[in-house]
């Protein structure tokens, strides 16, 4: 009985580690399918918002590159109001394997002009902003 209960506990301690990402399983471009928008009120400009951020995040790409250069691209039918998050291109990435979170910038700013928690369950990778989830499909 021993042996069984702890054949299990290893199983399940298995799974658990594979759900961790890694710094190497980030690398490459990554593609956003659906972007989930849930900050703000519940008002017709704050929906409006909500409506700009899904548009131009949705097929937006982040790529990780090997040597920690990042690039972000947006489509070219997102919002003008949206323009500015475009310059985070160029930046450097570090992963920080303890908050399971890529962090965007450089030495100089403390990688702190974008953090986004990387969560993956069943196979599906899911980056996490406050009050955005950019559902991803690594290409």
């Amino acid at each position: 009985m021993k042996k069984i209960l702890t054949l299990c506990i290893c199983f399940i301690a298995l799974q658990l580690l594979g759900q961790t990402p890694s710094q190497e399983d980030l690398v490459g471009t990554w593609k956003v399918k659906t972007a989930t928008v849930t900050v703000g009120e519940n008002t017709p400009a704050q929906q409006q918002i909500r409506n700009e951020i899904k548009q131009g995040l949705t097929n937006a790409e982040f790529e990780f590159g090997p040597q920690q250069d990042f690039r972000f691209r947006m489509p070219a039918s997102r919002p003008a109001s949206l323009a500015e998050m475009e310059s985070i291109s160029g930046s450097s990435w570090k992963w920080d394997a303890a908050l399971e979170m890529v962090m965007i910038g450089s030495e100089l700013d403390g990688y702190n002009l974008l953090h986004l928690k990387v969560v993956r369950k069943d196979n599906a990778v899911t980056f996490n902003l406050p009050g955005i989830a950019l559902s991803m499909k690594k290409i």
